[in-house]
């Protein structure tokens, strides 16, 4: 029997995948791992596969530290300029993506954590929201504006142009619409179960809501009319309206993904291709892609018009030998569709390159 030898560094050959370094690695496993003889060859399958699956992988053209310690929500603005993260290390904190600076750390009172967070799509205004209160935060000036406050828990936030009006879901299977400029309801929503995810439209004349009741409902902003109920097999997770508000995304577990029409309420189709969950969703500025983001370490791209994906990228590993388990809590396209942005749960932002 032949032992490892302990006398001399090795230098892992895992960490260059070229054909000089295979043959190396083949022959110090047959040299020295005799003693697991008869599972030699399913060790070098398994190490060739592992080469091959590497050198497939796209890595990120940048990437930025947001946060350590991890992170409890995440969103990046429309055009890709700032991202908002909560984190241990950060209660909240404003990142200029384009100069990797961090602008500005925002706290709420009583040191409560801040776990949903939300930015408006002209990028002047954001939204950060503790179990049971509420902050509108000027992003220009770094000072806070409006405090709103509720008795029941806060499960999802959505953050209109303007910063005037938000929608928030709630614990107690209610979705409120607030006017920030008087703190005041003005209207509610209602579902079986605790909502998950909202969205208001572009101009404000739509709102979504989706629910662990397994449906996703697209209501009238200001009268509350219900406009349409769309039905899913599990709890819906993510809601999304496009930036013209053309198109909506309805997404529950277990890859049950619905791409709506909004002026006739029609589900367009079934997103096909992907088996899993669905942590963040964004469309593009045209609104001609939609890119998602798959538990636990995907993000990909879709024609929405060819109705197939495009691009794939996995997040970077931490080290070689233990791949990405990762979430991605934000995603966002630069306005000349030629990057994708995204936050995850590790802290890390990235930049991938999607020009076609």
């Amino acid at each position: 029997m032949t032992g490892l030898s302990l006398g001399k560094t090795y230098h892992s050959p895992y960490l260059n995948s070229s054909d000089s370094q295979v043959g190396t690695t083949l022959a110090y496993l047959q040299k020295n791992l005799r003693f697991i003889q008869p599972m030699r060859h399913i060790l070098i399958i398994g190490l060739l596969a592992c080469l091959c699956s590497c050198k497939l992988t796209v890595e990120p053209v940048a990437k930025q530290v947001h946060a350590r310690g991890g992170v409890y929500a995440a969103t990046i603005s429309q055009d890709g300029t700032i991202s908002l993260v909560a984190s241990v290390m950060h209660p909240a904190g404003l990142w200029d993506i384009t100069n990797n600076a961090l602008r500005f750390v925002w706290k709420h009172q009583k040191e409560q954590p801040i776990v949903k967070t939300s930015i408006s799509p002209d990028s002047l205004f954001a939204l950060t929201a503790d179990k049971n209160g509420l902050v509108v935060w000027d992003v220009r000036l770094g000072h806070s504006i409006v405090f709103w406050q509720t008795d029941h828990e806060i499960t999802a936030i959505d953050l209109s142009k303007k910063g005037r009006f938000a929608l928030v879901g709630l614990k107690n299977n209610t979705a409120e619409l607030i006017d920030l400029a008087n703190g005041k309801t003005i209207q509610r929503y209602y579902h079986t179960d605790k909502i998950k995810s909202v969205s208001l439209s572009p101009d404000l004349q739509f709102a979504l809501t989706g629910s662990a009741d397994q449906t996703t409902k697209l209501w009238a902003t200001l009268s509350g009319k219900l406009i349409k109920t769309i039905p899913h097999k599990n709890k819906v997770s993510i809601v999304k309206f496009s930036p013209k508000g053309t198109y909506a995304i309805s997404a529950a577990s277990q890859a049950e993904t619905y791409i709506i029409r909004i002026n006739d309420a029609k589900i367009l189709y079934r997103l096909a291709g992907h088996n899993r969950s669905i942590s963040s969703a964004v469309f593009s500025p045209s609104e001609r892609y939609l890119a998602i983001a798959t538990v636990p370490n995907g993000i990909s791209v879709w024609d929405i018009k060819q109705t197939k994906r495009i691009r794939r990228w996995i997040l970077p590993r931490p080290s070689f030998f233990r791949p990405s388990s990762d979430i991605v809590y934000a995603l966002a396209f630069s306005p000349d569709e030629k990057y994708i942005f995204s936050e995850d749960s590790r802290g890390m932002g990235y930049r991938w390159d999607f020009a076609l």
